[in-house]
């Protein structure tokens, strides 16, 4: 392995903000097709043209690919109401792995459970 000890412990993920380091290289072991940052920007302007319109303000087409892609769809409306199958979630703020791996959301779980336990609530 030739990279340094800085490249060895370096996130992969810089690896794509830095392409243009020669260093960078060395960390997936490929060389990109680009010399220069012109080159890296035509290239975005080939595949995402939208990212390089500078200072252009474009229409949001959402409704018209909407009535695009429905036209060929067999939809059904109906006038009944639309029922969630959960109306109330208990522990939303439980959600994510971080809330779910705190001791001190744990012990606040434990606190709202005995809470909605008691009588004098």
């Amino acid at each position: 392995d030739t990279r340094t000890e800085e490249e060895k412990t370096e996130p992969t993920e810089t690896f794509c903000v830095r392409t243009l380091d020669v260093k960078s290289h060395t960390v997936c072991d490929l060389t990109l097709p680009y010399n220069d940052i012109d080159d890296v920007r035509a290239h975005i302007d080939q595949v995402a043209s939208n990212l390089t319109r500078i200072n252009t303000i474009e229409e949001a087409n959402y409704f018209k690919q909407n009535a695009d892609l429905l036209q060929n769809h067999k939809t059904s409306f109906t006038d009944s109401a639309l029922i969630p199958p959960i109306t109330e979630l208990k522990d939303f703020y439980m959600t994510d792995p971080i809330s779910r791996a705190s001791l001190t959301m744990a012990k606040c779980v434990k606190a709202v459970e005995e809470q909605l336990k008691s009588r004098h609530t």
